[in-house]
């Protein structure tokens, strides 16, 4: 790899420093090099103050339809993360730490009360709700809820209705 060639020495004057200006400023600047220094505004009461040039920027914005494209669905994403980690941490957990910034220790703790909170609220739903393992094993007897055999609604059709 070639290294940057160094910079040439600078032939202005006491190698002056260069400061950047606005570009009003630089303007005016500009101005006192060409005709003389300006008037002091204070010293004659504003009387050769001039309204300033127009900015150098499109009156209009031009839309960019692919960085507004690429800005929606950056913010859309976001959007979904926030969600998960409401989801997973509850609401005032996941609005109190920025995404990717949540201590690890804290972040389990909240995980964990949102899981108890599940798991009591299932537990208040009583042992009314069947499972999965439960629902296979009435499936597999032909056994329906009520105890009787049950024949399923498309099997007692006849063929072609």
């Amino acid at each position: 790899m070639r290294s940057p060639k160094p910079t040439p020495p600078s032939n202005k004057p006491d190698n002056e420093i260069s400061i950047s200006h606005t570009w009003r400023h630089a303007l005016a600047i500009q101005i006192e090099n060409n005709q003389g220094e300006l008037p002091c505004p204070v010293a004659t009461q504003g009387a050769h103050l001039i309204p300033p040039p127009p900015t150098p920027a499109f009156q209009t914005s031009i839309p960019n339809t692919v960085f507004i494209q690429s800005l929606t669905n950056k913010l859309k994403l976001l959007q979904m993360r926030q969600n998960i980690r409401i989801g997973l941490y509850g609401a005032e957990f996941a609005d109190q730490w920025p995404i990717s910034r949540t201590p690890r220790d804290l972040a389990k703790d909240a995980a964990n009360r949102v899981t108890k909170i599940h798991d009591d609220l299932l537990l208040a739903l009583g042992d009314d709700t069947e499972t999965d393992e439960e629902e296979d094993e009435r499936e597999g007897t032909g056994v329906g809820s009520r105890g009787t055999n049950e024949i399923p609604f498309h099997t007692s059709m006849p063929p072609g209705n």
